[in-house]
């Protein structure tokens, strides 16, 4: 049985290990340590074999320009050579630098193969049951669910102020259109991962209306303050 990449490269793991520490991430935040190893899986999983190790060191080092956001573009790529020095060759370096600070931006045709593997795992890794429990986590403060406003946005509301959690778990079903995971394998591996997802979502609607509370007989409770 082949090992775990993260014993092949074990140099390259402790240094990104290390900074996640340094930076208050190695748990519990939105781009923590696990994000990391869960986004190089997905990347080793989802890349054709010649392809497989770059893209996971790509996705064990996609979280530097999270973490280091005072840092300026250079720094951050010097930041990554370091992590990578010794493991990988120049072109494999400057690929997977360029995957790593390409992979916030939206899909352009322009993308390189690298970039467009660490963008899907990436969605692949804020998909399931996980993506639930974070978007609870890091938005408190937000309602659970807005019972007027389940198939859209509440007025004033979007994207990034989804106004309840489950609108802000509807909108990762976006992805689930053509065009946003661009490679085979990351395609088949997110059916599943849809499936669960709306399956959570309809079992929510389907409890409110069970109980009869569709539709909801104190809307004022939900009025935009």
């Amino acid at each position: 049985m082949d090992k775990p990449l993260w014993e092949v490269f074990p140099e390259l793991v402790a240094a990104v290990r290390e900074d996640h520490k340094k930076a208050g991430a190695l748990v519990g935040t939105g781009h923590d340590f696990m994000h990391a190893l869960m986004v190089a899986q997905y990347a080793s999983q989802i890349a054709d074999s010649d392809m497989a190790e770059v893209g996971w060191a790509a996705g064990i080092c996609h979280n530097s320009n999270r973490l280091f956001k005072d840092e300026n573009d250079s720094l951050i790529g010097k930041r990554v050579r370091g992590y990578l020095d010794g493991s990988f060759n120049e072109q494999e370096i400057n690929q997977i630098i360029e995957a790593v600070m390409n992979h916030p931006t939206h899909n352009s045709p322009a993308d390189k193969l690298l970039t467009i593997i660490l963008k899907d795992a990436d969605k692949l890794a804020n998909l399931g049951g996980l993506l639930v429990i974070r978007c609870g986590q890091f938005q408190p403060n937000l309602p659970p669910v807005n019972p007027l406003y389940l198939g859209e946005y509440p007025p004033g509301c979007n994207y990034r102020n989804p106004g309840s959690i489950y609108r802000d778990l509807v909108s990762s079903l976006e992805w689930e259109e053509p065009g946003w995971f661009r490679i085979p394998k990351a395609i088949e591996l997110a059916k599943p991962l849809f499936a669960q997802l709306r399956s959570f979502l309809d079992s929510i609607a389907s409890q409110l209306q069970a109980v009869g509370l569709i539709p909801y007989p104190f809307p004022g409770d939900f009025e935009q303050k």
